[in-house]
């Protein structure tokens, strides 16, 4: 995404917007109205609304992640809650088990599919972890 003035100023008024009203009342209309500007001009930019969102929730995590890295990593604060809220990750699933529940006949007829994806998502995840890990370790090793 090349950030030019224009769109600039369109993920500006867009990101006030979906603060201030969430994501459902705001539309297209709404951010160029807060820019003084034609929905034609934001259309120009962007296809959608969900466009558009995606490129604020992308900016805005660049900005964090900058943040973080210029303060030197998050503050006590944070990695306590992170860490507070990682140690009861599990509850997070319970939703879940219950949606398996209800869907109980589906599992039964479907579950070859099911263990394929599960069993490659898997795999998948920990080659990924695995070479993030061995990026990270090179990378120490080598500014040591």
């Amino acid at each position: 995404m090349e950030l030019t003035q224009a769109r600039r100023e369109i993920l500006e008024a867009a990101a006030a917007c979906f603060m201030e009203q969430g994501f459902h009342a705001t539309s297209i209309d709404v951010v160029a109205r807060r820019m003084g500007a034609t929905k034609g001009r934001v259309y120009h930019h962007y296809q959608s609304k969900v466009d558009l969102f995606f490129d604020v929730h992308r900016l805005g995590m660049a900005l964090l992640f900058v943040a973080l890295i210029l303060r030197g990593g998050p503050g006590k604060n944070l990695q306590d809650t992170a860490n507070g809220l990682l140690g009861h990750l599990s509850l997070l699933f319970v939703p879940a088990g219950a949606g398996i529940m209800l869907h109980a006949d589906r599992l039964a007829s479907e579950w070859q599919a099911l263990l394929a994806a599960l069993v490659i998502s898997t795999l998948a995840a920990l080659a990924v972890s695995a070479l993030v890990l061995t990026f990270i370790l090179r990378r120490r090793g080598s500014g040591s």
